[in-house]
């Protein structure tokens, strides 16, 4: 079986695939969003270099060690990012709490500033992607998150 190359930067593994989220606003980047330990296995063995600066042991080693977690993995072949957000323990308050720390890498890699001017933006941002963590979650609770947002 052949690997599979998301966008040409990242491998996933097409028997463990990888639930992701794409930014439209932010060029071609997408936040990777590991939910299973499975998951979090397969991303680290089919990405050594992306993730050399932390290491595979490092990195594999956030599931037991953390809740959940946010990764901005620097790409060298390009100036671009990989962003990983791992779930180990899949509570709305973890969800969130991570999604708050996703926002801010994402308003970084736009350039726009966290400040007191930009809190509507980082609120709505917020909101938008824990919906999009939550249904890739929970893809079977229908109905359980309400849109208030006609995005």
């Amino acid at each position: 079986m052949a690997p599979t190359y998301d966008a040409g930067r990242v491998f996933i593994n097409e028997n463990i695939p990888i639930p992701s989220i794409e930014v439209e606003w932010l060029g071609e980047s997408v936040v990777y969003i590991i939910h299973t330990k499975e998951q979090l296995d397969s991303f680290a063995f089919g990405n050594p270099a992306i993730i050399a600066p932390t290491g595979v042991d490092w990195f594999l080693g956030c599931w037991e060690r953390n809740d959940g977690t946010v990764w901005n993995l620097p790409l060298k072949i390009c100036d671009q990012s990989v962003l990983v957000m791992v779930i180990s323990k899949p509570w709305s308050t973890i969800i969130i709490h991570e999604c708050i720390h996703m926002v801010d890498e994402l308003l970084d890699c736009t350039g726009i500033p966290i400040s007191m001017e930009n809190t509507e933006t980082r609120a709505y941002l917020t909101e938008w992607l824990y919906k999009k963590v939550y249904d890739i979650i929970y893809p079977n609770e229908e109905g359980a998150i309400e849109d208030y947002v006609d995005w």
